[in-house]
């Protein structure tokens, strides 16, 4: 609290607040705290919305809140970051991160509009190389479950309602973690 005193209103509190909660955060730190963590990164993008770690903050937390299993509160995180940061070199990560929500949340359809977005709105190769794999993970998925009669997964209205796009010439390392 001495160091937030200190620098109150100063551009430097939203720095301090961010690197408490990276600490709090930190599974290596002996007394880490994931509420903790949170709250000083919200500090952070509702206190300080000028600085330039609110985006830094904004990704943190919504990590956070997936990793505690809070996927609707990540979610609302997350797509704030990419409404109000779109232009952020972060936005990709978070959409990534919001499609992923999105399938915790049993939202396939939406997480795959999502994954498709960053992959056409955006120029970061590793992450839409990662949302593509997904992607095919979840066409794949959704394949397996219409067969077995689901009715969550529904065929594509452009592919005649009759097939599923067929993602079969992606090539993708089956033995690649997403």
């Amino acid at each position: 609290n001495l160091l937030i005193s200190t620098f109150g209103d100063r551009n430097m509190a939203p720095e301090a607040y961010y690197s408490i909660g990276e600490i709090y955060a930190n599974l290596e730190f002996p007394g880490f705290d994931f509420e903790k963590a949170d709250a000083n990164f919200s500090r952070v993008y509702n206190i300080y919305s000028r600085s330039e770690r609110v985006d830094d903050a904004l990704l943190y937390s919504g990590l956070l809140k997936a990793r505690l299993g809070e996927f609707r509160n990540a979610r609302t995180t997350l797509q704030r970051l990419v409404d109000e940061y779109p232009q952020s070199s972060l936005a990709p990560k978070a959409l990534f991160h919001l499609g992923l929500n999105l399938v915790n949340l049993g939202e396939p359809i939406t997480a795959l509009e999502v994954l498709q977005r960053l992959i056409d709105d955006y120029e970061d190769k590793d992450t839409s190389l990662r949302a593509l794999r997904v992607i095919h993970k979840l066409y794949r998925t959704q394949v397996l479950v219409a067969k077995a009669g689901s009715s969550l997964y529904k065929p594509d209205a452009a592919f005649s309602g009759k097939k599923f796009k067929d993602v079969t010439a992606i090539e993708v390392d089956q033995n690649d973690q997403v």
